[in-house]
């Protein structure tokens, strides 16, 4: 950025884009095309391949991190969970992935823990 004037109130941002780079970027697992620039990705592209297909919130009993150390072992092992986040304060479970709910929820019942409430939040 390039600041330009005389005083304060003459003061002009002149923004210089960056040359693209040389290097290309590998996405095997996308429906996008194989190689594309870093300039070419559009913020719509990135948000579609990145946002999971469904999104639950369970309330489960948790009493201790041992507790919250179960539910993390089974969800990190699930195939079809992309991200999770175990919360013992808060005793909320919030899951993100291509997979039923059914499934996440049988997942979480092995445990034994009681799972009180679910619901879908996409």
């Amino acid at each position: 950025m390039r600041i330009t004037g005389k005083s304060r109130n003459d003061v002009v941002h002149s923004f210089i884009k960056p040359d693209p780079p040389s290097f290309l970027i590998r996405c095997p697992t996308t429906t996008i095309p194989s190689y594309l620039s870093v300039y070419s990705l559009t913020r719509e592209v990135m948000s579609a391949v990145a946002k999971p297909a469904h999104s639950y919130e369970f309330d489960v009993k948790m009493t201790c991190s041992g507790c919250s150390g179960a539910v993390t072992r089974v969800l990190s092992k699930k195939e079809g969970v992309q991200s999770f986040k175990v919360d013992l304060p808060t005793q909320k479970v919030t899951v993100e992935g291509d997979i039923p709910y059914e499934d996440v929820l049988a997942t979480i019942k092995k445990t034994g823990k009681e799972v009180r409430s679910g619901v879908t939040v996409y």
